[in-house]
């Protein structure tokens, strides 16, 4: 229960909230290579839903999300700035965060080891950590599929080609139903027509 109650306080605390989200409620979780009590449950929690989603879905991709990561929202927290002082990365930089996050995604990845899945493959919403220069730094293009939901003419789109990565595209102004339905009820009728 404290767990919940810890991740409960993250998601409420921020104001503005334009500052730390891009939409309300603020919060995430907090990095899980971050040393401490909530990081080892957020930790033991993601071995369970992982164990069970292999178990009960058998799947050949595992989409790790990754939208809407905050920095702000990360620096926020004197633990996470703690920890990165404590591990020779500087709070004040931000290219330092994408340090962390590429540690936090290579940890979250090794739990599908530690359940004797070695061959996995994962799905990352599209993000300023799959954009140049933390795209080749952090992310490994055998291993990550890029799930774009940016705009069709985004440059960053030729970025993640050129550099190998397998491109799943769901742009949000081409096939998000929302924006197809309020915007361009022609195209939605063109794109479902087949179905």
């Amino acid at each position: 229960m404290e767990f919940y109650e810890r991740v409960k306080m993250l998601w409420t605390a921020f104001t503005p909230w334009g500052d730390y989200c891009k939409q309300p409620p603020c919060g995430q979780f907090e990095p899980v290579v971050v040393n401490g009590t909530n990081n080892e449950r957020l930790h033991g929690m993601l071995v369970q839903i992982f164990r069970e989603m292999l178990e009960n879905f058998e799947p050949i991709l595992f989409h790790l999300g990754g939208s809407e990561i905050s920095i702000p929202c990360w620096n926020s927290s004197e633990e996470i700035r703690n920890y990165m002082t404590n591990t020779s990365l500087d709070p004040t930089i931000e290219s330092d965060f994408y340090t962390l996050w590429g540690r936090n995604q290579e940890e979250v990845e090794s739990i599908f080891e530690r359940l004797n899945v070695t061959d996995k493959r994962f799905i990352l919403w599209s993000s300023t950590l799959t954009q140049q220069p933390h795209l080749t730094r952090h992310l490994d293009n055998n291993r990550h599929f890029i799930q774009w939901w940016g705009a069709s003419n985004d440059p960053a789109i030729q970025q993640i080609v050129q550099n190998n990565f397998r491109l799943i595209l769901s742009n949000y102004d081409r096939f998000f139903l929302v924006n197809i339905l309020i915007l361009n009820y022609e195209l939605w009728k063109k794109l479902f027509s087949a179905a």
